[in-house]
């Protein structure tokens, strides 16, 4: 009887779903983070975002989305991510590798969980959406945090 109720009781409980890692496009067909159809599988990512060479460097998180992590590979170069929606960063932080830099433009929100931190990042906030740390990090000194005047006249902060 108890085996009977054992296996009743874990095939009630929904599966989770493996995280998806995806590669930015070569050639998105626009900036936006959260369309499918620019990333190589067309899924947009949960798991880690991967930032490769691309002809699309100026990325925009439109809607709320939650990655575990971002890498901006050897050599991919220069990019800027404009966060109207949320952001949330997973344990694995950004990572920004050589020949390639990362600027986040913090128009509504982006937050640090876990043990992430942002690296190399540039963080500009321009709204009173802030970027916010979730627990102790343990290394975000080589990023930096500034505040710009928003095109709205939106209220800024500076973390």
């Amino acid at each position: 009887m108890l085996l009977a109720t054992s296996a009743l009781a874990s095939a009630a409980l929904p599966a989770m779903a493996a995280p998806v890692d995806a590669v930015w496009s070569e050639n998105p067909g626009s900036g936006d983070f959260n369309t499918a159809n620019n990333w190589v599988g067309s899924a947009v990512p949960n798991g880690i975002a991967t930032f490769a060479t691309s002809n699309t460097r100026d990325v925009t998180v439109t809607q709320n989305v939650t990655v575990g992590g971002m890498t901006l590979t050897a050599g991919a170069g220069n990019y800027t991510f404009t966060v109207e929606g949320n952001l949330h960063i997973g344990d694995s932080g950004i990572d920004v590798q050589n020949g390639a830099s990362a600027t986040i433009v913090v128009a509504h929100g982006v937050a640090f969980n876990g043990s992430s931190s942002a690296g190399t990042t540039n963080i500009i906030i321009t709204s009173s959406g802030p970027a916010k740390r979730r627990s102790p990090t343990t290394a975000r000194s080589t990023s930096k945090a500034t505040a710009r005047p928003a095109k709205r006249r939106l209220p800024t902060t500076t973390y």
